[in-house]
């Protein structure tokens, strides 16, 4: 693992449809979409928001969507004061609405089954995804797995609309860090992220360097799969 501090964007080329992601997040002018709205995705929803980005939240629940566009908070760790940085955000229960987003985090719960963690909320999202996927866009898995999940599960998934990872778009892994009722702050937290490819290891780090003070950064996924 590497602890030094991400660039402020990676080095990608003009002729590179990631390039334009790049200067998006380092803008700010890059849309975010958080799919589940949970105690881990709706703090990084806010967080994201917190930080100047637009954000797009999804969750299959119906009554999350409408505390949230009430303003409402049905996290302890979160008051309805809180939430005020996403009163701008647009909540959803359409996962297709993440075809609209620069960056898609993918925060669903995956609770164990028979000993594993059952993964077919990831699959939902991940085919879903996979249909309306922008190109030059990041997709970032944050949902408690086993190693090999992101290369073997989530990226075929991801490129049945046609587009190819770290070509047409960037794939990371970021296990979620969140421990309800702690003091640790999101963005105290130490952030773990490893990429498909270098540049997907660099978009994803410079991304979550707009929220958390410390990127870790692996050489790929599975390492930082393993790391939780």
């Amino acid at each position: 693992m590497s602890t030094a501090a991400p660039p402020d964007s990676p080095t990608l080329s003009h002729s590179d449809p990631l390039a334009d992601l790049a200067t998006a997040i380092s803008e700010r002018t890059a849309t975010i979409a958080v799919v589940g709205l949970g105690y881990v995705g709706l703090p990084l929803a806010l967080a994201v928001a917190q930080a100047g980005f637009d954000v797009i939240g999804i969750d299959a629940v119906p009554d999350k969507v409408a505390a949230l566009r009430a303003g409402r908070s049905y996290i302890s760790d979160l008051s309805d004061a809180d939430l005020a940085p996403l009163s701008t955000g647009r909540f959803t229960t359409d996962p297709a609405a993440a075809g609209d987003a620069d960056v898609v985090i993918i925060a669903v719960p995956t609770p164990l089954r028979d000993g594993a963690p059952d993964l077919s909320l990831v699959e939902q999202a991940g085919a879903t995804i996979g249909r309306v996927l922008r190109r030059g866009a990041l997709v970032i898995l944050e949902s408690t797995t086993y190693p090999g999940t992101t290369d073997e599960l989530l990226v075929p998934l991801l490129e049945r609309g046609g587009l190819r990872a770290a070509r047409d778009f960037a794939v990371a892994f970021s296990p979620e860090r969140v421990d309800p009722g702690s003091r640790h702050t999101l963005r105290a937290t130490p952030k773990v992220v490893g990429g498909l490819t270098p540049s997907c290891t660099g978009l994803a780090a410079a991304f979550y360097a707009t929220v958390v003070d410390e990127v870790v950064t692996t050489r790929g996924p599975r390492e930082a799969e393993m790391a939780k």
